[in-house]
């Protein structure tokens, strides 16, 4: 089983429409969950260097596993980590590092540097926009004050990975992401929410400029539950399941 979400176009929501901001929140009051679409020319350098960071994440994966070890930090949320029951390498490059000058990247990034930094930025501004329309767009209205310094990211990071798992093996199991948006850019199919069939799941289209976009539960928590966080799960699809996200979270 398969689900189409609701498309919002990110330029209509730069160009303040109403419309757009109006199905925005409905979207997020109802599911919380929904593709962004980014076509148009305000984010075609930002689609041109996902697919040179991903290019960049597919080499750096290649390694051994000694290789990608040394960037293994301990650290929830930071640096390397491998799931071998499930044949999975993440790598989850910290913002508060990157803005600190402080992050270490394998070599693979470092001829790519300023596209990394690129989807980063993009990303980071994207879902900060979004959370200002959220909350300003609420009635009554929340303070936009939670996601309004990009100079304090605190856990936001961007998360690459590869997952090489048989096909339909379940990735991670029925959740909601802990902070306040993430967008996921949909390289490979392997989302799925909640289906109208009980205990049912349904498998994300894909389409081209669309991105998956859900609410965490930071927001659903601080907008009094007004917007909700989406739960979903991760499956592999046939081949490798490559993974580009940006989780958004408070300051502290």
């Amino acid at each position: 089983m398969s689900v189409k979400l609701e498309v919002i176009k990110w330029e209509r929501l730069l160009n303040g429409d109403a419309t757009e901001k109006s199905r925005l929140l409905d979207t997020c009051r109802k599911i919380g969950i929904f593709h962004l679409d980014l076509s148009g020319t305000n984010t075609q350098n930002l689609l041109k260097d996902l697919r040179i960071v991903d290019d960049a994440q597919t080499v750096f994966f290649e390694h051994d596993v000694e290789t990608k070890m040394k960037y293994a930090t301990g650290v929830p949320d930071r640096g390397y980590e491998r799931f071998n029951d499930t044949n999975v390498d993440i790598l989850e490059l910290s913002r508060e590092e990157e803005l600190s000058g402080k992050l270490a990247l394998p070599e693979e990034f470092h001829a790519i540097r300023s596209s990394l930094q690129n989807v980063t930025n993009s990303s980071d501004s994207i879902l900060r926009k979004i959370a200002s329309i959220l909350c300003s767009s609420l009635e009554p209205p929340m303070s936009a004050s939670v996601a309004a310094n990009s100079q304090r990211p605190g856990k936001s990071n961007l998360g690459l990975g590869i997952a090489r798992a048989p096909a339909g093996t379940q990735l991670m199991s029925s959740h909601a992401d802990d902070g306040l948006l993430t967008i996921l850019y949909h390289i490979t199919p392997f989302i799925e929410i909640p289906a109208p069939v009980p205990g049912g799941w349904a498998l994300i289209e894909m389409a081209e400029d669309l991105h998956i976009v859900n609410v965490g539960e930071a927001l659903e928590r601080l907008s009094e539950g007004r917007l909700r966080s989406a739960p979903h799960r991760i499956t592999q699809a046939e081949g490798d399941n490559h993974l580009i996200t940006y989780y958004l979270h408070t300051d502290s």
